[in-house]
């Protein structure tokens, strides 16, 4: 997962709890554990706006895989399957 995004959940938390309420590298780990917790529920997931290079090769992938016309869901699987994880 991105840092600009981890950096980014991090300033609003700091936003909100106050500069002085946690040590520097606490909002990041907080911002870290609230996208690991969104992945953790098995019903939703952080992807980028853009899809990568690895998420653009999956639906590629899955595209020669099948050969039928209803195979959007498929590459929709593969590419969320090959987003950038939170631990990245």
């Amino acid at each position: 997962m991105s840092e600009e995004l981890i950096e980014k959940i991090a300033k609003a938390i700091k936003h909100q709890l106050g500069p002085h309420f946690l040590s520097p590298s606490s909002y990041s780990d907080l911002a870290r554990a609230a996208l690991a917790a969104i992945e953790a529920s098995g019903t939703h997931v952080v992807v980028p706006v853009k899809p990568t290079l690895d998420m653009t090769r999956a639906a590629y992938a899955t595209k020669e895989k099948y050969n039928y016309a209803t195979l959007d869901f498929d590459i929709y699987v593969a590419m969320l399957s090959a987003r950038p994880k939170v631990t990245e």
